[in-house]
């Protein structure tokens, strides 16, 4: 899953939570060069992602497989994903 790419700064965090059966998962933001800060998920069981960009600029939240090698079996439930601004 791909959000719209927007303008995100330093303050603000992007916040996943879930739970993972099997498989995994990388949360992340991707600008002009590719993953610009990330966080994989692959263990089992229920998980909270945190990633924050890190520097100002425009980003698209990329939510994406994570699997390793061998498989290709994902299941996981997604219950939020939350844009948190800390205000500094």
């Amino acid at each position: 899953a791909a959000w719209r790419p927007r303008a995100f700064d330093a303050a603000t965090m992007i916040i996943a939570d879930g739970t993972l059966e099997r498989g995994g998962l990388t949360l992340g933001l991707v600008g002009d060069s590719g993953w610009a800060a990330k966080v994989d998920v692959d263990q089992p069981g229920e998980f909270r992602a945190v990633v924050r960009a890190p520097h100002p600029g425009i980003y698209q939240l990329v939510l994406a497989n994570h699997l390793r090698a061998g498989s290709l079996r994902n299941r996981l439930s997604l219950m939020r994903v939350l844009t948190v601004s800390n205000g500094s």
